[in-house]
């Protein structure tokens, strides 16, 4: 009972997080801001990463870490 109880907790807290982050996009652009922001030598890793983290994936992301939550 526990596990469900707290695997339901975490997919809405997980949903609630990335639909805010969705419409905060939506508001308020990022464009270049966040790869100017992050330096490739200060931050080589999260550099590098940038490409995944578009505004057009929230779809994919969503179905990505839902998998990931009850995979």
């Amino acid at each position: 009972m526990r596990e469900a109880a707290w695997t339901t907790w975490t997919v809405v807290c997980f949903t609630l997080g990335l639909v805010q982050e969705e419409q905060a996009a939506r508001h308020h652009p990022l464009g270049d801001r966040l790869a100017e922001a992050v330096s490739p030598t200060a931050h080589p890793a999260l550099h590098r990463s940038l490409g995944h983290l578009d505004a057009d994936s929230f779809d994919e992301r969503f179905e990505y870490g839902l998998t990931g939550l009850l995979g």
